[in-house]
């Protein structure tokens, strides 16, 4: 296949997509329903979704379903443009499969630090378990560490987790391992790119995966913060990056903050300080969910890279597919917009 041709069909078929996504409108429609098959009836018949209800009675559709048809529809659009580039020689799609990989594991130690594992099978992504390294069925019996790493033998996952497990992190493991992971996938992504080490720092992939990186580091230290009795040592430890826009010093000083206005305080004087601005009127999650959003949204639009195009458009699809969620979650419990319309990202 034309290496040219391909390139342009991700720019211009990642891009198309991208333009037909949801709008202000759209979402204000949305949160004024009052159950779920009214939204899912609203999402086949306005919305650039109508083709994943196929097959499908949106009166019927539940919650759980509703998501996975969402989920589905992500990974199916990823698929199609990797198919362009694995005929290119492109295996930058090897990063997804890592990424989505990780996700599933986040997803299966929440489930397990909360107590409800059984709950797992029930969003277990059936049409991902083709294209996993996990064996997600296998994944599903999990009930402790110990049989967690077991069922993780000789995949390339397992020296991480076993890294999680083996530092005792008390409180909660979920945010260490949100950050131990994202230091495994940034070695995997220059593996992937094979970028030598001189390259790394003017790679458009590796700033946009560092951004997320230091967005993740970030939250984790916030929210730590605002946990009572955890101790610096803890913090601490989360200090370890293996890219990241703040120097150790910095994110040493972040860890070591004793409040979160200490913490904005800090982060203020950083390359982050815009996020301090959008603090005043939103929580600080939120915040750094704007901020991460408009580098996202301007590279897709100005980028000529086909890889940096489409990895904002799965990050922009992602977000958007979060924002639906949201307001499904919302509907469900019968919730006022009012609670909803905060944690949607992008929609201004």
């Amino acid at each position: 296949m034309n290496t040219a041709f391909s390139q342009n069909y991700i720019l211009a078929k990642a891009r198309a997509v991208w333009g037909k996504s949801l709008t202000a409108q759209n979402y204000s429609d949305l949160m004024s329903f009052h159950s779920v098959p009214e939204a899912a009836d609203y999402l086949r018949s306005k919305t650039y979704y109508a083709p994943i209800f196929e097959g499908f009675t949106s009166g019927m559709i539940h919650r759980g379903q509703l998501e996975g048809l969402l989920h589905k529809d992500l990974f199916d659009k990823y698929m199609k443009f990797c198919n362009f580039g694995k005929a290119i020689g492109n295996n930058f799609y090897e990063f997804y499969i890592l990424k989505n990989d990780i996700s599933q594991l986040l997803r299966i130690m929440t489930y397990m630090n909360s107590g409800t594992m059984e709950s797992y099978i029930y969003t277990l992504p059936v049409f991902y378990d083709e294209y996993s390294k996990l064996d997600l069925y296998k994944l599903s019996t999990v009930r402790t560490p110990e049989q967690l790493i077991s069922a993780l033998d000789s995949t390339p996952y397992e020296k991480t987790v076993k890294k999680i497990f083996s530092r005792k992190y008390a409180y909660n493991f979920i945010i260490p391992a949100e950050i131990e992971f994202n230091n495994f996938l940034s070695r995997e992504l220059v593996k992937i790119l094979k970028l030598k080490k001189n390259e790394t720092s003017e790679n458009e992939i590796i700033k946009l995966f560092t951004l997320e990186s230091d967005m993740r580091f970030l939250n984790g230290v916030y929210r730590l913060i605002t946990f009572p009795d955890v101790p610096r040592e803890f913090i601490l430890k989360l200090t370890a990056a293996e890219y990241s826009l703040l120097s150790r010093q910095t994110r040493v000083s972040l860890a070591s903050a004793q409040t979160t206005d200490e913490f904005i305080k800090i982060l203020s004087g950083t390359k982050y300080r815009k996020i301090c601005d959008y603090t005043q009127s939103a929580d600080f999650d939120d915040a750094a969910k704007r901020f991460e959003y408009e580098i996202f949204a301007k590279q897709i639009r100005f980028s000529t890279d086909p890889n940096v195009v489409m990895y904002t458009f799965l990050y922009l699809t992602a977000n958007e597919i979060n924002n639906i969620i949201h307001i499904i979650e919302c509907i469900r419990y019968s919730l006022p917009s009012d609670t909803v319309r905060p944690m949607l990202n992008g929609i201004n």
